[in-house]
């Protein structure tokens, strides 16, 4: 009779509390990978966070119906930054994790509260911030005549893309709902905006090392450098993006080297 009960405690404890196994996480965090691979318009990401989802669906769900109803609360629209999805995914693993019966609800609130502030986030950071970096370090080396050009700025990119996909899955799964509590930390307007200011620094030092290389230094250029420094406090301080600024100053930059190679 005791090893009955025992089974049966057993089985119950299975079926109410999900075994998350770290191979899972592995997993899960190789098929975030492949978030945007089945992108459509209708739900965005919905496919691609569903298939990442996937991995756990035998774990919670232990009939046909519970299967169905999970596919289903993770096929409903979702869009956000492809590497900040993370938070979503992890807090939506803690949610399924529980014991709650509420767990569409729930895991809409979150998707749909942090659609827009994890897109804007992820574009600052990643699109209007560290790529335009990456390039402009992997093509100040690629120009010095080294191949270390290419392998440096895929480096530079996917070292903080990485961290990302792993920081996010671990904090959304500690914090769950409170997830929202995350995003607002100053570290992450901070990284955005010590992002651009290195950036801008790049820029400024790949100009002058091709005016150096090019040219005898002379005054004038010291002055030019200058202007471009006051050039890029100005436009950081009344926000101007990226993609504006550096295609202005490296036309600048080749119309000044023009006119003094005509001279």
């Amino acid at each position: 009779m005791s090893e009955i009960h025992g089974a049966l405690r057993r089985n119950i404890l299975g079926m109410n509390a999900a075994s998350i196994r770290k191979s899972d996480w592995i997993h899960i965090f190789f098929r975030s990978f492949y978030i945007q691979a089945a992108w459509n318009y209708p739900r965005m990401l919905a496919l691609g966070f569903a298939n990442s989802m996937a991995q756990i669906i035998n774990r919670i769900c232990r009939t046909k119906e519970e299967r169905v109803d999970f596919l289903l609360r993770h096929l409903e629209f979702f869009n956000a930054h492809p590497y900040f999805a993370s938070f979503v995914l992890g807090a939506a693993i803690h949610v399924e994790d529980g014991r709650r019966n509420d767990k569409s609800e729930r895991v809409r609130k979150i998707k749909n509260g942090l659609c827009g502030p994890l897109g804007s986030l992820g574009d600052q950071f990643f699109w209007n911030g560290l790529r335009p970096l990456a390039g402009i370090v992997g093509a100040v080396i690629a120009l010095r005549g080294s191949l270390w050009g290419p392998i440096v700025f895929l480096a530079v990119y996917n070292l903080p893309h990485l961290w990302v996909r792993y920081w996010g899955l671990r904090r959304g799964f500690e914090l769950g709902p409170r997830v929202f509590s995350e995003l607002v930390r100053p570290l992450y307007k901070k990284s955005i905006r010590s992002i651009r200011v290195l950036g801008a620094i790049a820029v400024g030092f790949f100009l002058s090392v091709e005016c150096v290389s090019s040219f005898q230094v002379s005054i004038s250029y010291l002055v030019l450098f200058l202007l471009f420094i006051i050039y890029y406090w100005v436009a950081l301080k009344r926000r101007v993006s990226l993609f504006f600024v550096i295609p202005v100053a490296l036309i600048i930059g080749f119309i000044t080297a023009y006119i003094r190679c005509s001279l």
